[in-house]
């Protein structure tokens, strides 16, 4: 089991969090890959300049509980009474059907994070790269038509 919760990328507007994005975790409590499904990645023009992880949001145990190597139970007990999932839409996010994690960002449970503080800032523009270069060798070339 893993027993670090998932976490949530996403925009923050003005004091509001929209996670569109699950992050799930490994064994030890790393970041280790992200299910990109609240925006889907395509290599339109318009969706290349959007980017939706600005910030990510974790659970956070208190101090006694951080290492993943604690008390199973005694970990496991505090995240099911303070690791809620929240699915919200609309608001400041009308672009967005549906966001989840702690919108107003006011409890102790959860730090937000910039995007920019992480080491792997660049990766939405990277998989947005990759995406142009996809979309460009779905269309047929001259050779094709």
């Amino acid at each position: 089991m893993i027993r670090t919760p998932a976490a949530a990328a996403g925009l923050v507007k003005g004091k509001q969090f929209c996670g569109m994005t699950m992050v799930q975790h490994d064994p030890q409590g790393e970041i280790l890959f992200l299910h990109h499904n609240g925006k889907k990645l395509i290599g339109e023009e318009e969706t290349s300049k959007t980017r939706v992880w600005t910030h990510l949001q974790s659970f956070v145990f208190p101090e006694n509980l951080t290492s993943v190597d604690t008390n199973a139970g005694e970990r496991y007990e505090y995240m099911t009474n303070n690791y809620h999932v929240r699915i919200f839409g609309g608001g400041i996010f009308r672009d967005f059907t549906m966001c989840y994690g702690d919108t107003a960002m006011k409890s102790e449970h959860y730090k937000t994070t910039s995007w920019d503080d992480l080491p792997f800032k660049d990766l939405e523009d990277r998989l947005h790269d990759f995406a142009q270069v996809a979309r460009t060798l779905d269309r047929p070339s001259d050779n094709q038509k």
